[in-house]
Order: C-alpha cells, then sequence, then structure tokens
C-alpha cells in the first residue's frame, strides 16, 4: 500500500479487524495518496579513504557505498548504528546489505512516496490520539514511519489491556485518574507505579490532555528501563513470546528518529514485517488447560456478538435498537454455509425488486437470505477502557 502512494493515517487499535482470511486494515477516511515520488536523499559528501578503509573490515564495499549514498562522511555513525540495532558481531566478519537489513537485491530501494505536500498547520494532526505518533507534529508530513510507529502503540495497548484471549486486565478503568497538565499527576510513571497496568493504560491510552499525552510517549521512548519494567510488572505472562517484538520493534522506531535519512526511516514495512515474521515463529504452543476458560468465553461472546449482527440485519435496527427492542423482533435464518462450491446457479435475468423493499419493517432479501456479519458496535464497546477516536484532518 505504502508501496503504491497511500499511508492511512490513522492506525489504531479500532481500525484493523481478524477473520478467517486474516488480518485487515479499516477506515481510510483520513488516508492520503500521492503521485509523488523520490529515491532516497544523497548526502552527496564522501567518506574520508582511510575510514573507509577500515570499514571495509567489518562491511562489504555494498555497504559502504549505499550508506555513503545516504549519509555522506557519517556514513561511518550510520553503520555502527545499524550493527548495534541488529546485534551484528564486531569479531571480523565481514556483514553484507542482508546482514543490514537492506534488501537491495529484492527492490526494497524503490522510489519512495511523498506526502509532503498536504502538511497541516501546527497543532493539527490525524490520527486517534492514544495512537499517534508521538514525532508526529504539525510542521512534520504524516510518512509510513509514521504508521508503523502508531501501529506499535497498538500491539503495547493490547499486551497491557488483556491478560489472555478476550480478558482485559480491568473492566473498571475510569478516565477521572488520567493525566492532566493541570494538577498534579496521579498516574505518574515512576519505578514503584509501574505495576498497574491499569495505571499504565490511564497514562497511555485515557489521557484527553494531547500535550501530556505526546510528553509521556515520547519519555518512554527516551527510558527503554522504563519500558523494560512495563513489560516485566503490567503485561501477562501470556504475552511473554511477544515481549522481544516489542522491544525489537521499540529499537528499530529509535533508530529511524535517529536517523530520518536512513533506510528504516523511509522503507519501515520490510522491516516491521520482518520483526512480525520472527516473532510469530518464535511464538510457543500454549497449554490449553492453563487459558481454557478465557478462550470458550471468548468464543462465546463472538459467536453472541455474530449473531446479535445477523439478527440486527435481518431486522433491519442497530445495535442499539436491537438491545432495546429485547425478544421482539424475528429470528434470522440459519446461517448459509461459507463452503465454495463447484457451481453457482445464475438466473436468466436479474430478479425484480420487491415493492417492500422500501418498507423498513421487511428486511431486504439479502438480510433474508445470507448471514451478514458486520462489525458491531457493541464489539468495540464492550470492554471498557478503551480510548475515545478524536481525529482532526490535516490540510490536503
Amino acid at each position: 500500500m505504502y508501496k503504491k502512494g497511500v499511508i492511512h493515517r490513522d492506525v489504531s487499535a479500532y481500525n484493523g479487524i481478524i477473520t478467517k482470511t486474516g488480518g485487515h486494515i479499516i477506515d481510510f477516511d483520513h488516508s492520503k495518496i500521492t503521485t509523488q515520488f523520490m529515491p532516497l536523499p544523497r548526502d552527496g559528501t564522501t567518506l574520508d579513504p582511510g575510514l573507509r578503509t577500515l570499514l571495509s573490515r567489518q562491511y562489504d564495499d555494498e555497504s559502504i557505498q549505499l550508506a555513503q549514498d545516504t549519509y555522506g562522511g557519517q556514513a561511518a555513525i550510520y553503520l555502527l548504528g545499524v550493527s548495534y540495532l541488529r546485534s551484528l558481531s564486531v569479531d571480523g566478519h565481514v556483514h553484507t546489505v542482508q546482514d543490514l537489513g537492506w534488501r537491495v537485491r529484492d527492490g526494497p530501494f524503490y522510489d519512495r512516496p511523498l506526502f509532503t505536500g498536504g502538511r497541516a498547520g501546527k497543532g493539527y494532526i490525524t490520527g486517534t490520539p492514544p495512537f499517534i505518533s508521538p514525532q508526529l507534529t504539525g510542521d512534520v508530513a504524516h510518512d509510513g514511519i509514521h504508521d508503523g510507529d502508531s501501529l506499535w502503540w497498538v500491539f503495547f495497548f493490547i499486551l497491557v489491556k488483556y491478560t489472555g484471549p478476550g480478558t482485559p486486565q480491568s473492566r473498571e478503568i475510569s478516565k477521572s485518574n488520567a493525566p492532566s497538565s493541570d494538577g498534579p499527576r496521579d498516574a505518574s510513571l515512576t519505578a514503584s507505579g509501574v505495576e498497574s497496568a491499569e495505571n499504565i493504560l490511564r497514562v497511555y491510552f485515557l489521557s484527553e490532555d494531547e500535550t501530556t499525552l505526546r510528553k509521556d510517549k515520547l519519555k518512554l521512548f527516551t527510558d527503554k528501563a522504563l519500558l523494560d519494567r512495563i513489560l516485566e510488572h503490567a503485561v501477562s505472562d501470556y504475552f511473554n513470546d511477544l515481549k522481544p517484538l516489542i522491544k525489537s520493534w521499540y529499537d528499530l522506531l529509535r533508530h529511524a528518529w535517529r536517523y530520518p535519512n536512513g533506510y528504516e526511516y523511509h522503507y519501515p514495512h520490510h522491516s516491521v514485517r520482518e520483526l512480525l515474521e520472527k516473532a510469530l515463529s518464535d511464538i510457543q504452543a500454549t497449554p490449553d488447560d492453563e487459558y481454557a476458560a478465557m478462550i470458550q468465553t471468548e468464543e462465546k461472546r463472538r459467536k453472541e456478538w455474530y449473531e446479535d449482527d445477523r439478527k440486527a440485519v435481518f431486522n433491519q435496527v442497530t445495535i442499539r435498537g436491537l438491545e432495546e427492542s429485547g425478544d421482539t423482533l424475528n429470528d434470522p435464518p440459519p446461517a448459509i454455509s461459507q463452503e465454495p462450491q463447484n457451481t453457482v446457479a445464475r438466473p436468466a435475468t436479474p430478479p425484480p425488486i420487491p415493492s417492500t423493499f422500501a418498507d423498513p419493517t421487511t428486511p431486504p432479501p439479502q438480510a433474508q437470505n445470507k448471514g451478514i456479519h458486520l462489525l458491531s458496535p457493541s464489539t468495540l464497546s464492550s470492554s471498557s477502557g478503551r480510548p475515545q477516536k478524536k481525529t482532526r484532518k490535516r490540510d490536503s
């Protein structure tokens, strides 16, 4: 999507869904499309010959040249930063572009899309506040790296909020103690105050003061020890296999902010996907009996949501209307199996639209004959502690 010139600009925990076919991003209301593409910026300066010779003991010529193209005389600093990010050894092994994560032979150095034409004015940014990158201001054009940052906050939110499948840490999280720039910070994150997951949620996801929220998020990205304490004390053991992902992703983002001309900043999608694929391969099977009750409860809740959605569509009412009507509405017919069929019967001519179609008390034929599954508002608001979505469109 990014490679084709599209950025989402509102990645949040509520703009993604998981279905039988995989994960999907939804809600492109604030997305942006560009037709402008440019190669990576070139510094124009060159490395000192002696320094280049020294670097050749640790990096191949292609790696050194690519780093020099981007950072010129400062290429050595950038190469050392990438080596630290990827935990590369310094024992005399000559590292290649593959070791550095620069898959140039697979074509990642494509002309990057430019989104600078629609830079918003000061104070105007797009997104849902708890998930907006703290590096994003009205003076910075929203780019792919900011969406990657937002996705990190989505994962961080899930790890802090839940203890297992569909089980929040707390169902009663109030905004009343959320931090504010106008008064004392009851939820301030100190060495002794991070043990409470509710505390973390209030600070990073329920604060309505966007200035304070951004400061807290920036502070987290300058204090890795704070992140370590949060993961140790506020995250359930159920997510132990994902803690290394959060840390590695965190390091990637910090590196990208430090080197804004580098590969990791302008091509974050490959790096993030690589981290996700590694995390998937490292996940260990969880004993069924340990979380069996959580899984059964969650599956039951999802089935109830699905049936509520079908009943609402069948009766042409909202979910709230469904809840208020009680048992007075008609039940839909059994859902038709979604298994693929070898043949599809097609009428010679389209069926006529029934005159009752416009009658709000009569369900349309599509709802009568098919099990339609919509994303229910009750699904999104069933667990308290959800940050309120608040987006402001940038100038285009």
